[in-house]
């Protein structure tokens, strides 16, 4: 059972190798394994996702495994019209074909 809620900043960390692993898996056949780490390294660090946390101008979902482990990530942002986009979705891959991502999108 998945559940999904807003992330809070003690989810910080789990995201940041949920994303590292996601980017890693998804972009190191074609930009290599060097350049997806430090890429990856910059974009998804805990700073980085703490400050996305902390704007009020983006959301954050989590979806949370019943022992509290992350399956999922969602981020979307609200731009100055009000026009919001999803920024980013990520799902580990022992839960792909669950539904999650359409639950991530729904939250």
């Amino acid at each position: 059972m998945v559940h999904i809620r807003a992330m809070a900043k003690n989810d910080i960390a789990a995201v940041s190798r949920l994303l590292g692993q996601s980017w890693r898996r998804t972009y190191s056949p074609i930009m290599g394994e060097d350049t997806v780490a430090r890429l990856s390294d910059e974009k998804h660090a805990p700073e980085k996702l703490a400050a996305e946390l902390a704007d009020d101008d983006k959301m954050s979902f989590v979806a949370e495994r019943t022992d509290g482990s992350i399956a999922g990530y969602a981020m979307a942002a609200m731009d100055g019209n009000g026009d919001v986009t999803l920024n980013r979705l990520h799902v580990e891959p022992a839960e792909f074909g669950m539904g999650l991502a359409v639950d991530l999108l729904h939250a």
